[in-house]
């Protein structure tokens, strides 16, 4: 009776599952090294870099990125509960913060860029107290909810206080 595959096609399978995973992660530390670029470090420089000059730092940003992945994966042994819970989790930290700066882009014509930021990263400070600490005793199905409502509620608060003390002179503005 046959148990298994033939020799060589679970090494083929094996094989073609690793190069799908590598895949994936060098489009995604490419893009991501990308963006922080572009969006980040390039939008706030006065002078303008050449072509091999910003792929130069495009690539020292994704090699950056992925040491600090691959740190981050010695992290993995410490974390409690099973893989569901922990891919609910880490997938709900980044989602709701996100989705308040588009929600603020989108719906709300008032909204500041610094009150946007400061509401995704009061988003993300929701959602990782819920999904590590256990805050109130919410389960990690309420993540995306909560730090969505939180992030967008701060959002506003946020940008009235940035408009409020733009008003006043306190702050620079545009």
């Amino acid at each position: 009776m046959l148990i298994g595959l033939p020799a060589g096609i679970t090494g083929l399978i094996a094989a073609g599952i690793m190069s799908a995973a590598m895949s994936s992660l060098s489009s995604g530390l490419n893009s991501s090294a990308t963006v922080i670029y572009e969006d980040i470090i390039n939008r706030n420089r006065k002078e303008s870099n050449t072509s091999s000059k910003s792929l130069h730092h495009i690539k020292l940003i994704a090699v950056a990125l992925g040491v600090v992945v691959a740190l981050s994966s010695f992290l993995v042994a410490y974390v409690s509960g099973n893989l569901l819970d922990v891919v609910i989790k880490v997938v709900n930290l980044v989602v709701a913060p996100l989705f308040v700066l588009f929600f603020m882009a989108l719906f709300v014509p008032w909204a500041t860029s610094r009150g946007t930021v400061a509401g995704g990263l009061f988003a993300m400070l929701v959602a990782v107290l819920i999904a590590f600490v256990g805050i109130f005793g919410i389960t990690a199905l309420w993540i995306m909810p909560v730090a969505l409502v939180s992030g967008v509620l701060s959002s506003m608060l946020f940008s009235l206080l940035d408009r409020w003390l733009i008003g006043r002179g306190l702050l620079p503005g545009k």
